[in-house]
């Protein structure tokens, strides 16, 4: 259980430290907007690839 959370804090990490289009729609959609502003921002990007 405790390889298992190392492993996903180091992947979480990774994906925070090294932003993405997505990640940094999220981050400046959150800092203005709060949660109600970064949650439609973080699907606009997947929806967008799939749809």
């Amino acid at each position: 259980m405790e390889l298992m959370l190392a492993g996903f804090l180091l992947t979480a990490l990774a994906a925070i430290a090294t932003p993405g289009p997505t990640v940094l729609l999220a981050l400046g959609n959150g800092a203005r907007g709060g949660m109600r502003g970064a949650v439609p921002g973080s699907w606009a990007r997947p929806c967008r690839t799939s749809c």
